[in-house]
């Protein structure tokens, strides 16, 4: 956030390439409204008009992707809309290894309406304090929270961190676009990984937990047995995530990904 610089936007709007008219924000749900405002830049621009709808909201027009074309993040079906996700800057990809100090992040995610006692996990003030705990952390736990994109899951990444999604398994497939759920799946597997779960957890027969209510509170929310794991092949997949993540999850790539779409 606010890292553009500013730009000289003096000109006419006609000699744009593309304008794009995004809804951005969850309280924004007025999408009849949303539907006239883009059909009238379309009446004036034509195909230069796309609506990118960033919202956590699931329901939209149909009529608004029949007259240009609409990128839908939380895109749950096959319909008319191009799917679109979340990106991080490629500078915040941390270069280095920091050593670890926990097994899994203390940051846990909740929903505060929850009234939760993960909520007390949400201690950092400062963006280098937030990102140096995971930083120190071989896992960090991420789920669907009021929709299935999130900062954090690029977050946790780009800091040589391995996110662990409580809920990955029932992800849609056009939800969380381009992120990598083959390898959040296989992360689940890794011998001698052990989620604190209330219920029992088994990889063998479910990777499945729900969300972050089954997570136990403090030390007790997971672990590493180390006489089972496997250092190397948390490294290699740990590189895996990295390197997959900085050739498609950075706003470059999205930005490329939009234009390729668009033009």
């Amino acid at each position: 956030y606010g890292l553009l610089p500013k730009l000289d936007m003096n000109f006419p709007i006609e000699e744009s390439d593309l304008i794009v008219i995004a809804l951005h924000h969850t309280g924004s749900h007025d999408f009849r409204g949303f539907h006239r405002f883009v059909r009238e830049f379309v009446s004036h621009f034509g195909k230069k008009v796309i609506a990118i709808d960033g919202s956590d909201h699931t329901n939209f027009m149909d009529e608004t992707a029949d007259i240009c074309k609409y990128f839908k993040r939380e895109l749950l079906d096959d319909r008319k809309a191009y799917p679109i996700f979340f990106a991080i800057p490629e500078e915040k990809f941390c270069t280095t290894i920091s050593e670890k100090v926990y097994d899994f992040s203390p940051m846990v995610p909740t929903m505060f309406c929850w009234n939760h006692s993960h909520s007390s996990t949400y201690i950092y003030k400062t963006e280098e304090e937030y990102y140096k705990q995971y930083q120190q952390s071989y896992f960090a736990y991420s789920m669907c929270k009021a929709g299935w994109a999130t900062g954090r899951g690029q977050e946790i990444i780009a800091n040589k961190c391995i996110p662990f999604w409580t809920d990955i398994e029932i992800c849609p497939k056009n939800c969380l676009f381009r992120y990598p759920k083959d390898l959040c799946l296989a992360a689940k597997r890794l011998r001698g990984v052990l989620p604190g779960t209330l219920r029992p957890y088994n990889p063998e027969v479910s990777t499945y937990i729900g969300d972050t209510r089954q997570i136990k509170l403090g030390a007790d929310r997971g672990c590493i047995d180390w006489d089972k794991f496997d250092l190397n092949s948390y490294h290699d997949l740990l590189n895996e995530f990295f390197e997959y993540s900085i050739r498609n999850l950075t706003t470059k790539a999205l930005a490329k990904y939009l234009l390729e779409e668009s033009l």
